[in-house]
């Protein structure tokens, strides 16, 4: 089970971390363009180092990072496919309440190997590949989340006073779990079939859940979301809410669609990012200084839209336009913050109502805004696009239209 005793780990002088903070004098180790780090080759690490909050070591495919000293992870260690991190540290792994170990599928973290290796976890330890914590070796998950959908081969002593999450996808292995170790059920990792959702459940912190082509995921309670949700490109996935998502992460739909009935809530306290489809005929309730960024087509049939953060509909990438749209059929949209309609863009208010509110803007900045029905304007709209009103439409309020004054079409 696990790393056996007899494999040995030695010290490479040629490759030993001259410094705790620096890597330039780092043989097998270099910075990226973006300020994190990466492994050119193995590492050996002889004393006690930082990884600061926001930046990641990256410990790439064949290469070896071995940890003898302490290493503190504010940041995040993300060992890619065929990588392996060796801790042989007594003094430990320690990944704070920041800190995040990402082993990917077929990446390797052995917990000790010539002698025991202590990992504290007050952040979060996810598994998608293989954990081995061997003979001697403690992981202690004083605070933290474990989250496994691969393999955990325990030889060693295990405590936990945070969440250890398993995957409800792949049937993960572990092998010498403790008896009184309890697993939650954790919404993470891929799959491609339909999954019905009928109980509170979570896609835990750091963790990603990537529903492949032909996957769908049926909600009919609760999913709250602490990671990623993708929806993944060139596939025929989809989400149908007839419950509650509560997203304190990212949402990313691609090209597909997602589906929120009558019955259904999507509240964002984090970021939705929308390329595909959104029908809603539920509630999206955007919270304060969060984000929905809309390349994609927003349509609004019987539903309720609150924006109390910021609406982008179309973006600017690399001096592409990327134009968005969103249709109110017979809907609401409340907007208590920041709606930007951006170049390319459109939005359509057929039979039903926005209201712009007291404090609140609508800038559009070279989109088109066509308007059948009403817009009730207590705030401000700043057009610099073009804002057309049809035939038996008005905009009401005592609200200000700058720049650019609507015209009839």
């Amino acid at each position: 089970m696990g790393v056996s005793s007899s494999t040995s780990i030695k010290q490479n002088s040629n490759r030993i971390i001259k410094t705790a903070q620096a890597c330039t004098d780092i043989d097998g180790l270099a910075t990226t363009d973006d300020g994190n780090y990466a492994t050119t080759g193995d590492v050996s690490l002889d004393v006690n180092w930082n990884i600061p909050a926001g930046k990641t070591l990256f410990v790439r495919e064949n290469h070896t990072f071995n940890i003898f000293k302490k290493l503190t992870v504010n940041g995040k260690i993300i060992v890619e496919k065929l990588g392996t991190l060796n801790n042989v540290s007594k003094n430990s792994l320690n990944i704070t309440g920041t800190g995040a170990v990402i082993v990917e599928e077929n990446g390797i973290l052995n917990n000790g190997v010539d002698q025991p290796g202590t990992i504290l976890n007050r952040g979060s330890l996810v598994v998608y590949g293989t954990l081995n914590n061997n003979a001697g070796s403690k992981l202690d998950n004083t605070s933290g989340e474990v989250s496994y959908s691969g393999k955990i081969d325990n030889d060693g002593t295990i405590t936990n006073q945070g969440i250890f999450y398993k995957s409800v996808f792949r049937n993960p292995i572990f092998i010498g779990k403790p008896d009184d170790l309890k697993l939650t059920n954790g919404l993470f990792g891929k799959f491609a079939f339909t999954y019905i959702n009928s109980t509170t459940i979570s896609v835990p912190k750091n963790t990603k859940l990537t529903i492949l082509s032909n996957g769908l995921i049926n909600n009919k309670s609760t999913i709250n979301n602490d990671g990623i949700i993708e929806l993944q490109v060139n596939s025929t996935s989809g989400i149908v809410n007839d419950g509650n998502i509560n997203n304190n992460g990212e949402i990313i739909n691609t090209v597909n669609t997602i589906d929120n009935k009558n019955d259904g809530t999507i509240t964002n306290n984090g970021t939705i990012t929308n390329i595909g489809t959104i029908n809603n005929d539920g509630t999206i309730d955007n919270k304060n200084d969060c984000t929905i960024t809309n390349t994609g087509t927003i349509t609004n049939f019987d539903g309720a839209i609150t924006n109390n953060g910021t609406i982008n509909n179309g973006i600017t990438v690399f001096d592409k336009d990327l134009d968005g749209t969103i249709t109110n059929r017979n809907g609401t949209i409340q907007n208590n913050n920041t709606i930007n309609n951006n170049k390319l863009s459109t939005i359509n208010n057929n039979n039903g109502t926005i209201n712009n509110n007291k404090l609140s803007t609508i800038n559009n900045n070279n989109g088109t805004i066509n308007n059948f029905k009403t817009i009730q304007n207590n705030g401000i709209i700043k057009n610099n696009g073009k804002i057309c009103e049809f035939e038996g439409s008005e905009i009401t309020g005592d609200g200000k239209i700058t720049e650019t004054p609507p015209v009839n079409c």
